[in-house]
């Protein structure tokens, strides 16, 4: 599982939502905060994702091997593990909350709920540091922001108080802050103190000390702006960085869009700030661009 099998499951969603919803739909679901769809849709989106042009997209979800999710998450996931293990479970819970939400399947939801609990379980949700002690959020920590935080919104009714509360305990020092220390230090890129591999992830050593200053003129930028982003929505009212947290989103985004202008001009079909690789590389800088104003 790679980057991109999780961010198009959440391009599905985000297109699902945009669909035309039927007003005065039976509200479902608790959740308080409604990050992509208010519980009056919820009806009309199990309505849409049955519709031809999801079809492809609702059977994937649907044919899903559960029994082997759950051997995953039950006996081979290694909480030091954020390559792949971190990001397969992140996979699991977005999927398995939102089919739960379109079906009312209580096997998705237990699958979904015992991902959740895994994850909660990872000390660090990234495998970056800076100055070798403090964690930056790259790829994981964001992902599992956007991961943990739909979660808390889908399954808001069906988890217990405990949960809630390790969930909104967690999402700051695990997701938010990692997400603003790299968002920082793109911002002031000479100031970092000096990114590297965290030792748990057993990875050959690098140069990092250019990667502040290109990755601010990227679109890798896109990742960590959306993790916080989300992440501060949901802790906007309960935490005491949250209104910091949304001032670095928002400035990080406005300057992606310079970016977006600035390429697009120059480099026309690549205005997305890719790299020199593959074509299907130009959908990564618009996740993040539209997750975060979401």
């Amino acid at each position: 599982m790679n980057r991109r099998t999780f961010l198009n499951s959440l391009t599905g969603i985000a297109a699902l939502s945009a669909l035309p919803m039927a007003r005065g739909e039976a509200a479902k679901g608790g959740s308080p905060l409604e990050l992509f769809f208010d519980g009056s849709q919820i009806e009309a989106l199990r309505e849409k994702w049955r519709l031809p042009l999801f079809q492809s997209y609702m059977c994937e979800m649907l044919e899903t091997d559960l029994a082997a999710d759950k051997n995953f998450l039950l006996k081979e996931l290694d909480l030091n593990n954020h390559i792949r293990h971190i990001a397969r479970a992140n996979q699991i819970v977005t999927r398995e909350a939102f089919v739960w939400l379109m079906t009312g399947d209580r096997e998705r939801l237990n699958l979904a709920k015992l991902a959740l609990k895994k994850i909660l379980a990872y000390p660090v949700w990234d495998y970056f540091l800076e100055a070798g002690t403090d964690v930056i959020g790259l790829q994981r920590a964001p992902e599992t922001t956007i991961a943990v935080s739909l979660a808390y919104d889908w399954l808001y009714d069906q988890l217990d108080e405990k949960t809630l509360q390790l969930i909104r305990v967690q999402l700051g020092p695990k997701g938010c802050e990692p997400c603003y220390r790299t968002l920082w230090g793109l911002r002031y890129p000479d100031q970092v103190k000096g990114w590297s591999y965290a030792p748990a992830a057993n990875l050959e050593p690098r140069d990092f000390r250019r990667w502040p200053y290109f990755i601010s003129q990227t679109n890798l930028k896109a990742i960590p702006l959306s993790g916080l982003a989300v992440g501060a929505a949901v802790l906007r009212k309960q935490h005491e960085k949250a209104e910091e947290w949304i001032e670095m989103a928002q400035y990080s985004y406005e300057t992606l869009a310079k970016l977006y202008v600035v390429y697009g001009k120059r480099f026309g079909i690549r205005a997305d700030m890719a790299w020199a690789q593959m074509i299907h590389e130009t959908g990564y800088g618009q996740y993040g661009g539209d997750v975060a104003p979401e």
